[in-house]
């Protein structure tokens, strides 16, 4: 080995014997400590680079709280003026021919008829059928004179609507602010819907008629403002068979609606609803080309009792009780204002009694057998009408366990303006008597404000929270 190879491995086991960091015990980090030898022999390692920099901070996006305003819900529905009718010129009946199709069908479809567009009665068809989600198609009669015409009704053998509608009797109009009243559609147009129904079985109604020849009625004997006068109708035998899910027992009051009253002249006319004294407020009738027809001689929209009460029993009727769609009827299960009195909307206040109450509870028990045996309405209570002697008082605290029980407040007053103090001691004190009572079910975590108020009053919401 030469010298100069040895020169190498010296200087080679130098570096590696004294050119190594230390540790430095005040750190516990290994540091790197270049020797005197090291920078002699021009060998110093490369400075280490500068650290990068630290990313910057992430924007802050900086929250925006929108506070929307929560319409209020109307006091009491909308007033819809009733319309008055007229009697018109007889609509033609067709001479009954023999079929010329071996097998119809129908699309599942109804079609409603109105003569203007402008009439109570359509609002509440169209209500009607959109609470069973049945597709139906509105023709406006005077929009398009003289074009109902049978092609628009069926091709061939199928037939494209399952029922029809039509808003009037006659679709009876008046262009002269009611001095006369004429039809909507011609005598063409009549025979031509007229032959769909009877070729095709199909059900017609008329949600609201001036009676006469074509309902099989005599012309009424007068016409009632019942605004002024409601009327008290009840339903037939015929009638229950009709409208199933009404509880015939009780009487269906007709007002805020003009009505005729009259009573049949044609032996094939059946009351289904009727007066005191036997006017035919709603009837079917069967006619001598054999039509089904269904005509009611009251108005209607779809915000009147009435209407709500008839409607899916007059749906069923003209669909024969098969459509696409769905019908389903909720019921709430909570109860507002228990232990105070409400105020009626014809006047007057009413308070439940302890029959009221037990009779409920009869009625939940009843219905555990369908809706499972957890099943329990839920009350919502004012303890500032509970007193020890009153039975109302006692039926609640007794069978508390049999429902479910949320804070109305103490004495229900609207919440919208205010204070915190004022709304902790509403809260404060129905909760106090609650659980001074014992309830069963019971608990802060729920509250129903009165009125649905106090949603966007801070302090009122602040109040609710901090009980609970």
């Amino acid at each position: 080995m030469s010298s100069r190879s040895c020169f190498i491995l010296a200087v080679a086991a130098l570096l590696a014997g004294c050119g190594r960091g230390r540790i430095d015990s005040s750190t516990g980090s290994a540091q790197l400590e270049t020797t005197s030898a090291s920078r002699a022999l021009g060998l110093d390692p490369p400075p280490l680079p500068p650290p990068p920099p630290l990313p910057p901070p992430p924007s802050l996006t900086p929250i925006v709280i929108v506070e929307e305003p929560i319409p209020q819900a109307p006091v009491a529905p909308p007033t819809i003026a009733s319309m008055p009718l007229g009697p018109t010129l007889p609509v033609p009946t067709p001479v009954p021919l023999p079929s010329l199709c071996a097998v119809t069908r129908v699309a599942m479809q109804v079609l409603v008829i109105a003569a203007t567009g402008n009439e109570p009665s359509l609002g509440a068809i169209q209500q009607a059928l959109g609470f069973h989600t049945i597709p139906f198609t509105t023709w406006i009669a005077s929009s398009n004179p003289g074009m109902l015409t049978p092609d628009k009704l069926a091709t061939g053998c199928d037939g494209k609507y399952q029922g029809v509608i039509l808003a009037t009797g006659n679709l009876a109009f008046s262009a002269d602010g009611g001095l006369t009243y004429v039809s909507a559609l011609t005598a063409t147009e009549w025979l031509a819907l007229r032959n769909y129904e009877s070729t095709f079985k199909v059900r017609e109604i008329s949600w609201y008629v001036y009676p006469g020849v074509d309902q099989g009625l005599n012309p009424p004997s007068s016409g009632v403002d019942t605004s002024a006068s409601p009327i008290n109708a009840t339903l037939t035998s015929a009638g229950r068979s009709v409208f199933t899910s009404v509880n015939a027992s009780n009487p269906i009051p007709i007002s805020m609606a003009w009505t005729y009253l009259a009573k049949p002249s044609d032996p094939n006319v059946t009351p289904l609803l009727v007066d005191g004294v036997g006017n035919a407020l709603a009837s079917s009738r069967v006619t001598s080309d054999g039509r089904e027809t269904i005509a009611l001689t009251f108005d209607t929209n779809q915000w009147l009792i009435h209407d709500l009460v008839l409607a899916h029993g007059l749906v069923e009727w003209v669909t024969k009780g098969m459509y696409l769609g769905e019908f389903r009827a909720y019921t709430e299960a909570q109860i507002d204002d228990v232990l105070i009195d409400d105020d009626l909307y014809v006047g007057g206040a009413f308070r439940m009694s302890d029959l009221d109450f037990n009779a409920t509870r009869a009625w939940q028990a009843s219905r555990k057998a369908t809706a499972g045996p957890n099943f329990r309405l839920a009350w919502a209570f004012n303890a500032y009408g509970a007193d020890d002697s009153d039975p109302l008082t006692t039926a609640v605290t007794t069978y508390s366990g049999d429902f479910h029980w949320i804070s109305h407040t103490w004495d229900h007053t609207n919440l919208d303006g205010m204070d915190y103090a004022t709304a902790f001691s509403e809260f404060d004190q129905n909760d106090g008597y609650a659980r001074s009572q014992g309830f069963k079910n019971y608990t802060t975590m729920n509250l129903v404000t009165p009125e649905i108020s106090g949603l966007t009053n801070p302090a009122a919401m602040s109040a609710a929270w901090d009980l609970g």
